[in-house]
């Protein structure tokens, strides 16, 4: 019985000779050469098809998607300035319920202004 193991072995180490390249290449000997030349254009034209795209892909990001980027910005920007224009042509107490009972202001028509915005607000 020992010796039925070491027979084993021994083929077992025959098997390990041959490496995966050369495997792979006797199995393309099995497929005949009209599939295997298909099988090769497939690929390439794929891998070409993907290089193409890769190539199109990258001026048509810069065409379309930028600019919704560059006015997303611009929206937010805007609306964090609208406060600051509101309390430049309001003035500074606009919103607050003190503005319309006895503050001074510049002038009568920030006044009503101020009132104005604040009644809409419900705070008067």
């Amino acid at each position: 019985m020992p010796r039925r193991q070491e027979e084993l072995e021994e083929e077992g180490k025959e098997e390990l000779d041959e490496t995966l390249s050369e495997r792979l290449w006797g199995l393309t000997e099995m497929v005949p050469e009209r599939v295997r030349s298909m099988a090769g254009a497939t690929f390439h034209h794929s891998l070409f098809g993907a290089q193409k795209m890769c190539r199109f892909s990258r001026p048509a990001f810069m065409i379309l998607v930028l600019p919704v980027v560059f006015e997303i910005e611009k929206l937010q920007m805007e609306q964090q300035q609208h406060p600051q224009r509101r309390q430049i042509l309001v003035g500074p107490n606009a919103g607050s319920q003190g503005a319309c009972q006895g503050s001074t202001f510049i002038s009568w028509k920030a006044l009503y202004c101020s009132c104005y915005v604040a009644s809409l607000a419900g705070q008067v």
